[in-house]
């Protein structure tokens, strides 16, 4: 998905430059198409440099606004998902500094590729299992693996992840206490 939109920016780049060429401009069916596909792709363009930062977006806190939107054409020309409301994103790329961080979306949303969701599912209080990512985040790095300089996780390591998952009430009550004590 991601190198479709790639090429799409890169597209958007040639049609501008040719937009300017003069013997462009003079044969109108030309001119004419290429203002056409300009139109097509430039909001697709524009979402998708949009929709790349909400990994930026990943505070170790609850995220409850993202001023950074994608359109509804490339929403469905990228088979996104919605990810629900009370979802746990999670950065798995970009080295120690980034993966493992983490927000409890507070709105319907969707991610990108380096972003992992953690649907709620009614067995698990959404806050318990935020913080105990925060809690296990600087492990992450003893699972991340890549040829690249940042080493990556991905999701199924993040799905294999096990976690202490007492009675919902007993969560309840550890979320109580640890914001009692979280300033």
């Amino acid at each position: 998905m991601l190198k479709r939109l790639e090429a799409t920016k890169v597209r958007l780049a040639e049609v501008d430059k040719e937009l300017l060429d003069e013997n462009v401009m003079r044969d109108r069916k030309k001119f004419r198409d290429l203002n056409k596909e300009h139109a097509n792709i430039e909001p697709i363009v524009e979402a998708y440099e949009k929709y790349l930062r909400l990994d930026s977006d990943l505070n170790d806190s609850v995220l409850r606004i993202c001023e950074k939107t994608i359109t509804e054409k490339a929403f469905h020309e990228c088979n996104l998902k919605i990810i629900p409301r009370e979802s746990i994103c999670i950065a798995m790329y970009g080295g120690s500094g980034t993966i493992g961080k983490n927000a409890l979306i507070d709105f319907d949303t969707t991610i990108n590729q380096s972003v992992c969701a953690i649907y709620p599912n009614g067995f698990c209080d959404m806050r318990y299992l935020q913080f105990y990512m925060h809690f296990f985040r600087p492990n992450w790095m003893d699972y991340a693996a890549g040829s690249r300089k940042d080493p990556n996780i991905n999701k199924i390591i993040i799905n294999n992840t096990l976690f202490p998952l007492p009675p919902l009430t007993e969560q309840h009550r550890i979320v109580e206490k640890i914001e009692e004590l979280m300033p």
